[in-house]
């Protein structure tokens, strides 16, 4: 078989060494450095020791897909002079980055405890149950329900004693027909509340089904509760915040919470939680965070207070606002050193979507027209073209701002090998050459990577671009035309060279230390779309250890 020749000059070889070198010395697992709730958040940690390792000092490092902070965060806890530059186009995280920079003290943590202290005593008589013989009723914690209905049918009860003693009433136990019906009065009394709504927009990929509504998320009592809180807090951040970190529990979910599906939940076997131990949990992670958190304890002493200060010679802006339209006067032409970003993949995570249950009950303002993302809705085109236009858009800003001698390292994984291959093809037209990438693997598995363990990407993927200088020549064109039987047997030999090498590896591990680069480099990474189909070409080669969750060869390591 003959392979197109690709040239790798020694400064790439070098990067990718010291990305390596680097992500073996991070330790990614359990890292809690940024309270508040988000998706797909990264290891402060890792990014910390990356931009360590990568910003020159007093050089510029830019995030331009910020979301929760993590960058921004890295930055300030590796202490690095210099600058950072941020763009997010949604208000929720840069509001709790924002609650977390102006360091968050036990004053602060006791206004909101005596905020939501007084919310309870209004609204917790409503899930008390006095079913038995004590001297306080029963706390509801939570009911397994059925949603088909109107109102929720309830089939089990969680609840807890004045003693902190949990007891459990399943349908045909004694007292559960007297809890089934005050749930039910109660709900039922809930439902008939003229209370604020809205109707979300139809999208299948994310279960939003034809005039679904907010109220349609959650019991008809804790919508209420949700509601009144709401209208409340309007001019307390501090109360919102601590809301924001607990609204994907305080919805309809199934019994493992998966927080990546928000407008899921399952029609039988639902869960229904009280809200008020919720915020207690939740404001007792707050007091944990700020007592441990080092770089919060800093930022209290020093004061550091808002996006946009600067104090210990690091200079910090925060823009709301598309990558791609970063204003020239924050990234001007050549400025930036270092770009390290989590853009989003293709339809993974409708950010803006999901944050529209989170801007009615907080007020923190979406922005779904710049959202870059490939969704079903059907009230505005975010299709596959559309996405891509908006990367190539957002990285040739990027290239306009950033030196000839940066480097770009770029959170990116999808199992669609054809995926992977259409966002580096536009990430190059936007200017930025592929140089290779690296996989960093994490301690925990999400719901899917559970459900399907032997195809399902797991960890991280680091890609490492350089900026096309001088005309120099895409990984693109290539004069040799390649058959699948080309792409199979090259799979085959990639793989197998990587095991010997490595022993075992996950199927992550397999796309980002063998697979991907080649394919691409050889103009082959574009043939595959499932990574059932890439399996097949090399399952017989393989045995898999569901335990590791890995693949070694056949008849080796044994």
């Amino acid at each position: 078989m003959r392979l197109r020749s690709v040239l790798t000059n020694a400064e790439d070889l070098l990067i990718l060494e010291r990305l390596r070198r680097r992500l073996s010395l991070e330790d990614s697992t359990g890292d809690q450095s940024l309270f508040g709730f988000y998706w797909t958040r990264k290891s402060v940690a890792q990014a910390a020791g990356l931009i360590d390792e990568f910003l020159p000092e007093n050089g510029t490092v830019v995030d331009p897909f910020l979301g929760s902070g993590t960058n921004l965060w890295a930055f300030l806890t590796a202490r690095r002079t210099g600058a950072f530059l941020g763009a997010e186009i949604n208000e929720m995280p840069i509001a709790n980055l924002r609650f977390c920079m102006e360091g968050v003290g036990s004053q602060e943590i006791d206004r909101i405890r005596a905020f939501y202290g007084e919310l309870e005593r209004a609204y917790g008589p409503l899930f008390e149950y006095p079913l038995i013989q004590t001297e306080q009723p029963l706390q509801l914690i939570s009911a397994t329900v059925d949603t088909e209905g109107q109102t929720p049918q309830p089939s089990a009860f969680d609840f807890m004693d004045g003693n902190g003693k949990r007891i459990v009433i399943h349908d045909g136990d004694e007292h559960f027909a007297a809890a089934r019906e005050i749930y039910t009065r109660r709900n039922n009394a809930a439902s008939k509340l003229r209370l604020p709504d809205l109707k979300l927009a139809t999208n299948s990929r994310i279960a939003i089904k034809e005039g679904t509504k907010i109220s349609d998320l959650s019991s008809p009592l804790v919508f209420s509760v949700l509601v009144a809180l709401r209208d409340s807090s309007e001019n307390r951040h501090d109360v919102r915040i601590l809301l924001s970190s607990c609204l994907h529990l305080l919805k309809y979910t199934d019994k493992r919470s998966q927080s990546q599906f928000p407008y899921w939940y399952p029609k039988k076997g639902a869960i229904d939680r009280n809200p008020f131990p919720v915020f207690s949990r939740r404001l007792r992670d707050l007091e944990k965070w700020a007592t441990k958190s080092s770089l919060n304890q800093r930022l209290i002493k020093s004061e550091l207070g808002d996006v946009g200060l600067v104090r210990h010679e690091q200079s910090i802006h925060v823009e709301r606002c598309s990558a791609s339209q970063i204003p020239r006067d924050l990234l001007a032409p050549g400025k930036a050193d270092l770009v390290i970003t989590d853009p989003p993949y293709f339809d993974q995570v409708a950010y803006s979507e999901y944050l529209k249950l989170w801007e009615f009950f907080t007020g923190f303002d979406t922005n779904h027209e710049d959202e870059i993302v490939q969704s079903n809705r059907t009230d505005i085109d975010k299709s596959r073209n559309h996405y891509l236009t908006g990367i190539r858009e957002s990285f040739r800003r990027l290239r306009d701002g950033s030196k000839s001698s940066s480097i770009a390292l770029v959170f990116f994984k999808d199992s669609k090998l054809s995926n992977l291959d259409a966002f580096l093809r536009t990430v190059e037209e936007a200017g930025w050459r592929f140089v290779g990438q690296q996989h960093a693997s994490k301690g925990q598995f999400s719901y899917k990577q559970n459900s399907s363990p032997t195809t399902t990407v797991e960890g991280d993927c680091i890609m490492v671009f350089r900026p096309i200088v001088d005309n120099q020549a895409f990984n693109l064109p290539t004069t040799i035309t390649p058959s699948k039987e080309d792409c199979e047997a090259l799979i085959r030999e990639l793989v197998t060279d990587f095991l010997r090498k490595e022993t075992r590896a996950t199927i992550s591990q397999i796309y980002d230390g063998a697979i991907v680069t080649a394919l691409f480099q050889q103009g082959m990474l574009g043939m595959f779309t499932r990574v059932q189909d890439v399996l097949a070409t090399f399952e017989d080669l393989v045995d898999f250890d569901p335990e590791h969750r890995t693949y070694r060869l056949k008849n080796e390591g044994i």
